[in-house]
């Protein structure tokens, strides 16, 4: 499986767990979820963005090793 392929994966992961927290929401509107959204929710989505920056960073470092080995 490719790094693009793995980055694809993960953001549809990603965009299913919006989708069902978005639901959950309308249902669960106390303290305690806005607490959990703070401390879950926008905690993966910073650490997604991390992530999407460190496979594009390896998918650039595996095309300069393949186009070296060429």
């Amino acid at each position: 499986m490719s790094i693009n392929d793995s980055y694809a994966k993960l953001t549809r992961a990603a965009k299913d767990l919006m989708i069902q927290w978005e639901q959950t929401k309308g249902s669960w509107r106390d303290e305690k979820s806005v607490e959990f959204e703070d401390r879950y929710i926008m905690l993966i989505q910073a650490e997604l963005r991390k992530a999407r920056l460190a496979m594009e960073h390896m998918e650039a470092v595996l095309n300069e090793v393949r186009n070296d080995c060429r």
